[in-house]
């Protein structure tokens, strides 16, 4: 109660003042020195309870996760049968419309089938190519070009790029290797004299216990396809 009785005398003095010395104090000055006394005549009133007001916090809401929208999959249709394409009975042959002879392109030039053969490896005038996975084997198929006519006849198989395909037991369709062979068929570009004939030939990697029943090698020069039945 001292202090309190303190604060007053203080607060008298300082009005007091006036009578012998005036002292000039703004309005903010005066409202802080009352604000001041003030809150010391309170801090020492154990009587005075001080009255909080807890502002209530304005809730956040929670972030909403927006679900990533899943994309629809994509209906594709359904693929048509190709040359390279399968069925649920295998592989689709295709159709033929012309002989071997016409693909060729010289009316003067035969193109002969000669047979196949496996080898390990296969060599022809000092070039060699060998399987590419050792587990398998070479087979070899052979095309006898021969000129018929009676003028020289020009062969060019870069030009014509056939695309050669051979189709096994209906169920397996093989394409042949790429070689640096001076007689591989699909790269061919040279003439031949009248009556005179070329062996070339097509290499396809297989199995070592290949046995095929039925085997059928199919050409293909732009629109045009040939069929041959190998036996």
């Amino acid at each position: 109660m001292k202090k309190v009785l303190t604060v007053i005398l203080l607060v008298c003095m300082l009005g007091l003042t006036g009578c012998v010395h005036m002292v000039e104090m703004t309005a903010e000055e005066s409202e802080t020195v009352a604000r001041t006394a003030a809150w010391l005549l309170f801090k020492y009133d154990k009587n005075y309870t001080e009255n909080l007001i807890t502002p209530t916090p304005t809730p956040i809401p929670s972030p909403t996760a927006t679900p990533t929208p899943v994309p629809e999959e994509e209906v594709k249709e359904p693929e048509q049968p190709g040359d390279d394409q399968t069925n649920s009975n295998g592989p689709v042959l295709p159709e033929s419309n012309m002989e071997p002879d016409e693909l060729i392109g010289n009316s003067g030039v035969r193109l002969i089938y000669d047979g196949y053969e496996l080898y390990d490896s296969y060599t022809f005038d000092s070039f060699s190519v060998e399987p590419k996975n050792a587990e398998n084997c070479l087979m070899i198929v052979f095309l006898k070009l021969k000129n018929t006519g009676t003028e020289s006849a020009t062969v060019n198989m870069l030009e014509l790029q056939p695309k050669c395909q051979l189709y096994v037991d209906k169920e397996k369709v093989l394409s042949p290797k790429r070689t640096v062979l001076l007689n591989d068929f699909q790269y061919l570009s040279f003439e031949i004299p009248t009556g005179e004939e070329y062996n070339s030939a097509l290499v396809f990697e297989v199995e070592k216990a290949f046995a095929p029943t039925e085997l059928d090698l199919f050409m293909t020069v732009g629109e045009n396809i040939a069929h041959i039945n190998l036996q």
